[in-house]
């Protein structure tokens, strides 16, 4: 009687541990379309430094999946007086209920690049989005001349799409829970 009760107990125990496990490694899709106003000059302000994502998850090509807003950037043209400089969306693992994420594009020059972005996230009643994005202008030489930052923190619902605005940039995120 003694073991079938022991065995009840670990069991559930075990059944318990594999459920939070399960919780804790749930999964998000995030895209992030990042955008500024047509003949527009970069204003100047701090670049990133060059540990800008330590402790973020690298966005890696295999975690990316297809775009939701594609009807949105659509719209962002020159002739609207837009230029979309970058559009990703990617799956990506939670840890608990937070995810820190980075992705950068173009080539990167002293570990930075032309555009590269940082969003940290937290699931619970909301969204919590804390998001960094910066726009870099290089010289010959590989110095950045020019960087303009965006660095907003907001909650969002599930599948809700944020609009970012910051002198000549603007920004669109999108969080699914998946």
């Amino acid at each position: 009687m003694k073991s079938r009760l022991l065995s009840f107990v670990l069991v559930t125990v075990l059944a318990s541990v594999f459920s939070l496990a399960a919780q804790a490694a749930s999964m998000i899709q995030v895209e992030v379309v990042v955008f500024r106003h047509a003949n527009t000059p970069l204003v100047a302000s701090l670049p990133p430094s060059h540990n800008w994502a330590t402790g973020a998850s690298v966005l890696i090509e295999r975690n990316e999946v297809p775009a939701f807003l594609n009807d949105a950037v659509a719209k962002l043209t020159p002739d609207q007086g837009y230029a979309v400089l970058l559009h990703k969306a990617w799956r990506q693992n939670l840890t608990g209920n937070t995810a820190d994420l980075a992705f950068k594009m173009g080539q990167p020059r002293f570990e930075l690049s032309p555009i590269q972005g940082r969003l940290q996230v937290s699931l619970g009643d909301q969204i919590t989005v804390t998001a960094n994005f910066w726009v870099n202008q290089f010289d010959e030489q590989g110095q950045i001349t020019a960087s303009e930052h965006i660095d907003q923190t907001f909650k969002v619902r599930p599948n809700e799409v944020r609009y970012l605005d910051h002198s000549s940039l603007g920004a669109l995120v999108r969080i699914s829970t998946l």
